[in-house]
């Protein structure tokens, strides 16, 4: 079982996962972890965890990279308040596409974060989300998102990964699966 702690409590960390041989796109995967919200880190360091689909260089400015993501935010993203949300990092900001008040949020439980795309029709430029949170062991949160339509979501080629924002969260058993139907 490999074990993937955020280094820097400061910065924006991101861990990509590519596979041999590649994917053709990131249409019709899950990505899951297991994550962990670690208490008695660094001052000021936040407490957030996400799984992320299509990482890729935004297509405007050279050097950024763009994603969607399923986060558990113990901090509530300077709201004040715990949440789970599908939200997309444009390269510069974050946007929030939908969240859900999650109270029970706690930190050092394990969670299970997953995030499955699928594409809207015969459209390849948007896609279907589905974001999922559980309680590893207990089952005291089981939240899903979703489906949520997206509209920019192509081109469908980038990396699947985990992220975090100013967090020094834990993650485990990453996997990246096929999906063979619909849900």
């Amino acid at each position: 079982d490999v074990v993937l702690t955020a280094d820097s409590g400061a910065l924006r960390n991101v861990v990509t996962y590519e596979p041999t041989p590649a994917l053709n796109n990131t249409f019709y995967k899950r990505a899951k972890a297991i994550a962990t919200l670690r208490s008695g880190t660094d001052v000021g360091s936040l407490h957030n965890a996400a799984v992320i689909a299509n990482y890729r260089e935004t297509e405007t400015s050279s050097g950024r990279f763009s994603y969607y993501a399923a986060e558990i935010d113990w901090d509530g993203h300077y709201r004040g308040f715990k949440l789970f949300r599908i939200a997309k990092y444009t390269g510069f900001d974050w946007v929030t596409v939908f969240s859900v008040a999650v109270p029970q949020l706690q930190r050092d439980v394990d969670y299970l974060l997953s995030l499955e795309i699928y594409p809207q029709a015969e459209d390849a430029n948007n896609a279907w989300l589905i974001a999922r949170l559980r309680t590893v062991v207990g089952g005291a949160i089981d939240v899903t998102i979703g489906p949520l339509a997206v509209n920019d979501y192509a081109p469908a080629t980038g990396l699947f990964g985990m992220g975090t924002y100013r967090s020094l969260s834990r993650f485990r058993q990453f996997a990246v699966e096929n999906i063979t139907s619909l849900p």
